[in-house]
């Protein structure tokens, strides 16, 4: 029987130290521990990723769950992407803030093993009526695409996933549909404005063309994914943005305030926001992903496999009739 961990990262007041030396160096050390044993967890890879998506430094934690990361970089503090890997459990990908003279811990939660829980016979899930895949007898699509390129999106079940599904969605678009497609990491590009697809062997290059590396700063990207939607906009048509993500759009207060007043003003334009994150998600990400669709009238869903993308983005396409 296959046994199911699950990940959780906690960035908590404790355990990680953080301080700065001579040319910018950062010196941290840590302990990685269970989060219900309390127990150190040994031999934990963790990669932080340096200079947009171009130097990964590894280290790994003794046998006594302990780390040393001894940067010799010049960094400047702030959010920069980590990803922890443990044989047995999902990895999980996020952000670590290095920041001098700070202090954090990271926690892994383990589920209980298969052998110790009692087999039940499974429940069958009720029938989910399945999407024709067509867009025959739906309004007119004007979908924007804003898609996360920080390096972090650069794995087989994220970015290349989303870019497939992406090409099986304009396959079954009917010549009068438009697409429009935003990456955002450091800063937003539009990578295609809006275009009906009747080339759809251009759209697809362009897609193919898409690559993850940086870290995420999503401020004005959501602006333009706006701005696109206009200069494509439909009458009486499905006028909506994608949002595609595996971690936080946003950060601050402020941030978060701009990003609520630019979606309650695309409301009132007729324009939808829906948001598709990929990977195991923390709860508290997932929670604000969520109050995005909802502020956006829109839908929200967490992508896992090829067939989950296309499944929902087809439902996407087929939301205004």
């Amino acid at each position: 029987m296959k046994r199911f961990f699950t990940f959780l990262l906690l960035l908590c007041s404790l355990g990680v130290a953080a301080q700065s030396g001579k040319n910018g160096r950062i010196y941290m050390t840590g302990i990685v521990t269970d989060i219900e044993t309390k127990q150190p967890i040994p031999h934990v890879k963790l990669y932080i990723t340096i200079l947009a998506g171009q130097h990964s430094f590894l280290t790994e934690t003794d046998d006594s769950g302990k780390y040393i990361m001894d940067l010799m970089f010049m960094l400047e503090e702030g959010d920069y992407p980590i990803k922890i890997e443990k044989e047995g459990y999902y990895p999980v990908n996020g952000y670590i803030k290095l920041e001098n003279f700070t202090f954090r811990e990271i926690k892994m939660k383990k589920m209980p093993q298969s052998a110790n829980v009692v087999a039940t016979p499974p429940i069958a899930p009720p029938p989910v009526e399945k999407k024709e895949e067509s867009l025959e007898g739906f309004a007119t699509n004007n979908l924007i695409f804003l898609i996360d390129v920080s390096s972090s999106m650069n794995q087989p079940d994220k970015l290349p996933l989303l870019k497939q599904a992406m090409k099986y969605l304009v396959g079954l678009y009917r010549p009068t549909d438009r697409i429009s497609v935003i990456t955002y990491s450091t800063e937003p590009k539009v990578v295609i404005p809006p275009v009906v697809a009747a080339e759809k062997n251009t759209i697809f290059a362009k897609i193919d063309s898409i690559k993850a590396g940086g870290i995420s700063q999503g401020g004005n990207a959501l602006e333009e994914a706006y701005r696109q939607a206009l200069n494509g906009f439909v009458s009486d048509g499905n006028n909506r943005i994608i949002l595609a993500t595996d971690g936080l759009f946003t950060s601050g207060d402020k941030e978060e305030a701009r990003m609520v007043k630019t979606i309650q003003k695309g409301n009132d334009q007729k324009v939808s926001l829906s948001v598709f994150s990929f990977g195991l998600v923390p709860p508290k990400v997932k929670t604000r992903l969520e109050a995005m669709a909802r502020y956006g009238n829109g839908n929200y869903a967490n992508i896992v496999a090829i067939d989950t993308a296309k499944e929902h983005l087809l439902m996407e396409a087929q939301a205004v009739k």
